[in-house]
């Protein structure tokens, strides 16, 4: 019991730690007119998507876990379980689009500020929706429909063989490709910077400081994510997939 009230107390904790950064960071994106471009929506539509993953453990997982376990495994519990999944790859394809932005937007400025609309944002997030929808395709097969496990504090599937065949696999496919891509986007950007340090001290108008800010701000948040992935045992109670290591309590 004791043990229960610790990990709820955390979840709970933490989901609304998250969900007031969150709409911290709606705010300074929406007062600040810098951010009032391609790169600003991006970092607005990630905040909404971690602040709903956020709001799954702090709305849900945690009050189920104190006062009603047995409704985690209903339609109810399967439906949040969706949502988390989904907007859970929302939120790392759209931290890879960031990257993807910071590293045109400091090689190529001048083209990024002509060609790198609001319009074109807006398109790419609609794009990055669909994708996500993809990437959480198999936790929609009847035998994987995720839900919170109330005794192992996990978000597990109704059939974990289900998991073990298909959906881990797929899983780490998209943590590869989203970590992965983030990092080399970053190292190609972070060794651009390297190469053309004295340039940037006599033309800053080329490459403003808020874009190296906003770089190294992303780079940040790749580093926490390959933490996260690589090194999830040391974070969490053991468990066998990367990506939901990082919602166990």
């Amino acid at each position: 019991m004791n043990e229960l009230k610790y990990k709820t107390s955390l979840a709970n904790k933490l989901g609304f730690i998250i969900i007031a950064f969150s709409v911290l960071s709606l705010y300074l994106i929406y007062i600040n007119t810098v951010l009032h471009n391609a790169f600003g929506y991006i970092c607005a539509a990630q905040s909404i998507a971690e602040a709903i993953v956020a709001a799954c453990f702090a709305f849900w997982a945690v009050p189920i876990s104190y006062f009603n376990p047995a409704v985690s495994s209903t339609h109810a519990g399967y439906w949040i379980g969706h949502i988390l999944i989904y907007f859970y790859f929302l939120a790392v394809w759209l931290h890879f689009c960031k990257s993807m932005n910071r590293c045109f937007a400091i090689i190529f400025p001048i083209k990024y500020r002509v060609n790198f609309t609001i319009d074109i944002a807006k398109r790419l997030i609609l794009g990055v929706l669909i994708l996500a929808f993809l990437s959480a395709g198999t936790s929609f097969l009847y035998p994987c429909n995720p839900y919170f496990n109330t005794t192992e504090h996990i978000w597990g599937s109704r059939d974990e063989q289900c998991w073990e065949r298909i959906g881990k696999y797929a899983d780490r496919s998209v943590s590869a490709i989203t970590a992965g891509g983030s990092l080399v986007f970053d190292v190609i950007t972070w060794l651009y910077l390297l190469s053309i340090n004295k340039k940037f001290k006599q033309h800053s108008a080329t490459n403003s400081v808020n874009e190296k800010r906003f770089f190294f701000q992303t780079c940040l948040g790749t580093i926490l994510h390959m933490i996260a992935l690589s090194c999830s045992t040391i974070f969490v109670c053991m468990t066998d997939d990367l990506s939901i290591a990082i919602y166990r309590l």
